[in-house]
């Protein structure tokens, strides 16, 4: 009977254990999720607020224009990742990557505003070069190999793919710029 009572009592043990355990897991993937999406928004915004800055500025017609595609493009992934967010029922949270980012993307862009029109399109471009490489980074590193929502996953990656091209173009404005310089 003891027996009994000892294997019965263990497998109960294992159960619970192996319950918690998923339970923890779900929520380590709800939080990534979260997180995920709480990044992808704050990045919309950024390059959003960036490219209206942009826009009072006396730039090159080429910059003029990446500006135009950057508040298009990041306005509709920003309408997406909302959508999506209510869709699959995830609520974004902002880690402390995010936060970073946001504090660190407003104090860039408030140096920015302070330059001419000609220093700042630089700094505009060079920006963009930058925030689009970091955005790359951390898609394929954090947020890509870790969210466990299929749709999330499937709209990361349509967003890497924008970002990628973002990034050519503002390499290319970039060059450009460097070629004019010479």
């Amino acid at each position: 009977m003891k027996l009994n009572t000892l294997i019965l009592t263990t497998a109960m043990i294992f159960a619970i254990n192996v319950h918690a355990s998923d339970d923890t897991k779900q929520n380590a993937n709800a939080k990534k999720d979260s997180a995920a999406m709480a990044w992808l928004i704050v990045v919309n915004k950024s390059e959003i607020e960036a490219a209206k800055a942009a826009k009072v500025k006396k730039m090159d017609t080429d910059v003029m224009e990446y500006a135009d595609l950057m508040i298009e493009a990041h306005s509709k992934n920003l309408d997406e990742t909302l959508n999506i967010s209510k869709k699959i029922e995830i609520e974004p949270f902002e880690d402390n990557k995010t936060i970073a980012l946001e504090k660190n993307s407003k104090k860039e862009l408030s140096k920015m505003e302070k330059l001419d029109d000609k220093k700042f399109q630089q700094a505009y471009v060079d920006a963009m070069v930058k925030d689009h490489t970091d955005a790359l980074k951390t898609l394929d590193e954090e947020y890509l190999p870790k969210v466990s929502n299929e749709e999330l996953k499937e709209h990361l990656t349509q967003t890497r793919t924008h970002i990628s091209e973002h990034l050519d173009k503002a390499k290319k404005l970039k060059m450009e710029e460097n070629n004019k310089t010479k």
